[in-house]
């Protein structure tokens, strides 16, 4: 199973609007050292393995909301 890159993009726009480009970008260079499959540009129409994916969002929550778990309500998940 795999979800669509739009996904991906929609949470950057998210974290990008919230907390700025920046601590994305900081984010994003940290995630790609653990998570290979991040280091090439992710499109809209990009299949992202659920797996990845989840470990992605898991990774945005901890991060940025400190691991409270209704911000991936927040985040449309």
């Amino acid at each position: 199973m795999h979800i669509k890159g739009i996904v991906f993009l929609g949470r950057a726009n998210t974290i990008i609007r919230e907390f700025g480009e920046a601590r994305w970008n900081e984010f994003l260079a940290k995630l790609r050292e653990r998570e290979p499959f991040f280091a090439r540009p992710i499109h809209a129409i990009a299949l992202i393995p659920v797996d990845t994916f989840l470990r992605f969002q898991d990774a945005v929550v901890r991060e940025f909301y400190g691991g409270d778990e209704s911000a991936n309500f927040h985040l449309g998940s």
